[in-house]
């Protein structure tokens, strides 16, 4: 890791179906996961990607050593590497991810400090009813009838 790297930090893990960006540099976040990850069947394959915000004190390049972990699978070492072009903040996405998995298992993104790994974001995959904890919103506005 570069020295400049010190001054820069990860604020936000996103794990979701898909990101986009828009011509306005606007990322558009597809298939939020705000939970768990449920499926309705095991094993499976789980095509997913993962929006990260950087935030940085420091103009120049930065590379951060991040690593993809699943239960019962060995980690997937992942450089991260950009250029900071304004102190502030900027955003990645690592898009097309194929997880195979088998059993309900522990999705999870790490970040190398040293010689020690610390979690930045961590999901549970489990099986069960795909279904939305919240009933269909109604609408209080008058009908113009």
């Amino acid at each position: 890791m570069s020295d400049q790297s010190s001054s820069i930090r990860i604020e936000s893990v996103v794990f979701c179906d898909d990101v986009r960006k828009e011509i306005t540099n606007k990322d558009v976040l597809i298939g939020v996961y705000s939970g768990d990850i449920v499926v309705s069947s095991l094993p499976c394959v789980i095509n997913t990607a993962i929006w990260i915000e950087i935030v940085g004190d420091t103009v120049g390049p930065f590379e951060l050593e991040l690593r993809l972990t699943l239960t019962d699978k060995p980690p997937a070492p992942i450089t991260l590497q950009g250029i900071m072009n304004q102190a502030g903040g900027a955003s990645t996405a690592l898009n097309g991810l194929q997880l195979h998995v088998e059993k309900e298992s522990e999705l999870g993104l790490e970040i190398q400090e040293g010689t020690n790994w610390r979690s930045l974001r961590r999901k549970k995959i489990l099986q069960g009813n795909v279904i939305s904890p919240f009933p269909p919103l109604k609408s209080s506005l008058p009908s113009s009838a």
